[in-house]
């Protein structure tokens, strides 16, 4: 029988191997049942003896292991993966340090299922701070209508929980690898400009790993290039409006202190802000 079910996952260097078991063992766990799910595996580049005995524990569960040297990064290891796809209908993103809930597939199938129109599905998600905080649940707009919306000032969906259907993954023809660390807003905004449909379940099925260098990574290059595709998508999208405001507010905020984009992204801020409530 033919497995309708795909992971898409990517490891690299500096991937904690714990996590990445952890992340490993939520997938072996899905309560869909792991016999339907195909795991492809990208190693991107080098990685230490700690990394390498995880994979080999639990190389007979991947489907296909791909390697990358050296390291080319998130979008390209994934376009990779996505070129080694088979015949599954269904897509999902998985991170390596992150947990996926037991029954995540299975809802997200079962929505996607019941709704035809809609080509991306993401959840919610419970962000897991590295020993100095307390874990934070995130919502995202539900209905395509309130996403399209509101894409001007916040994502479409959280890139790690989002499950594709294989025909709006085809339209989209992958990640755009010029656009390093910002792949998935960039596809959010190409896939509301082709009239891929969008929604995200209001339940926290997958848990993030926030780590203290998560804000040291947020460099000022990260920011522009953030800049430049919101600028770009609320053009193509809205044509040229006040909501370009928004990219340049996001814009200055990327700028300020480390300190105070850490208390601003800890905060209810957001939330508050992008009145995620239903």
């Amino acid at each position: 029988m033919k497995k309708n079910i795909a992971v898409i996952q990517s490891v690299y260097r500096k991937d904690n191997p714990v996590w990445f078991e952890c992340s490993i063992v939520s997938i072996l766990k899905q309560d869909c049942g792991f016999e339907n799910i195909n795991y492809y595996l990208c190693i991107d580049g080098a990685i230490g003896k700690e990394l390498k005995i995880v994979v080999e524990k639990y190389k007979d569960k991947f489907y296909k292991i791909v390697s990358n040297d050296p390291n080319i990064g998130l979008a390209a290891s994934l376009n990779k993966l996505i070129n080694s796809l088979e015949y599954e209908v269904y897509i999902f993103r998985m991170d390596s340090d992150d947990i996926s809930c037991s029954e995540r597939f299975r809802k997200q199938i079962e929505y996607l299922e019941n709704n035809p129109d809609v080509g991306i599905c993401g959840t919610s998600l419970v962000e897991m701070y590295d020993n100095y905080g307390k874990p934070k649940r995130r919502d995202y707009f539900e209905n395509h209508e309130k996403i399209i919306k509101n894409m001007y000032k916040g994502t479409a969906a959280a890139h790690p929980t989002v499950c594709y259907k294989r025909d709006a993954l085809n339209k989209l023809k992958g990640y755009d690898e010029d656009n390093k660390q910002n792949e998935d807003i960039e596809m959010w905004f190409r896939a509301a400009v082709l009239g891929i449909k969008f929604h995200n379940i209001r339940e926290p099925l997958y848990h993030q790993m926030i780590t203290k260098d998560f804000y040291s990574r947020r460099s000022v290059l990260k920011a522009f290039k953030e800049f430049s595709i919101y600028w770009d998508g609320c053009n193509r999208l809205y044509g040229f409006s006040w909501r370009n405001f928004f990219p340049l507010l996001r814009l200055l905020s990327r700028l300020i202190p480390r300190w105070a984009i850490k208390f601003l992204y800890e905060s209810n801020f957001r939330n508050y802000l992008f009145k995620t409530k239903p």
